[in-house]
């Protein structure tokens, strides 16, 4: 069998495959349990000795380097978060109406049908 170093760089991952399947930095929560667990059993500089098979296909896997995860500084972030969680606010509100302005509900008619006595 030839060297990995002599494999085609090519993919058919529309995602990844301009780049030669490189996925770039990534935690490996971020992809698909079989894709995952194969990766977190690598060492840096290891392949997989087997493809790994997913629901995208075959991929053999090769882990280049680690680092540490680095998070922004909470400062940064505080506006964002704040944001989202004021849109998330708005969202649950919107849901729920208040239920004084809910009249009784007859389970007969679906929501737009009109009653003809």
């Amino acid at each position: 069998m030839p060297s990995s170093r002599d494999w085609p760089r090519e993919s058919k991952d529309t995602g990844s495959g301009a780049n030669g399947g490189d996925l770039d930095w990534a935690a490996p929560d971020a992809y698909v349990k079989p894709f995952s667990d194969a990766l977190q059993k690598l060492k840096k500089g290891e392949m997989t000795e087997t493809p790994v098979q997913t629901q995208f296909g075959w991929h053999v896997i090769r882990l280049d380097d680690v680092r540490d995860t680095q998070f922004p500084p909470l400062e940064q972030v505080a506006p964002q978060i704040a944001s989202q969680c004021s849109s998330r606010r708005r969202r649950r509100s919107f849901r729920q109406p208040d239920k004084e302005r809910q009249g009784p509900v007859d389970g007969a008619f679906a929501a737009g049908d009109r009653r003809q006595d």
